[in-house]
């Protein structure tokens, strides 16, 4: 398995905690999640997420911009520039 599959496999299941306890705030700064680079499509069903960190993340312009579907989110941690050495907050 790759860095990528376990960093997807690492978020599938914080997605799955979040929704079991019906959570508001994912964190998927953690450093096994570091090599995501598509979001599970189970994030987008996380009705009540109002807060998203994917700092720590490889998501690609194109990830970012699925965020959009998530109406209910108010605040969101992406990474910036190659470094991935500042943080964008919407």
């Amino acid at each position: 398995m790759t860095a990528a599959d376990d960093a997807f496999q690492a978020a599938e299941r914080l997605i799955d905690e979040v929704r079991r306890d019906g959570l508001s705030t994912l964190d998927l700064e953690f450093p096994e999640i570091r090599a995501l680079t598509p979001l599970p499509e189970s994030i987008f069903a996380l009705e009540n997420l109002q807060s998203l960190d994917l700092y720590n993340t490889q998501i690609t312009d194109a990830g970012a911009a699925q965020i959009a579907r998530m109406e209910n989110l108010k605040t969101v941690e992406l990474p910036v520039g190659k470094d991935r050495g500042s943080r964008s907050s919407q």
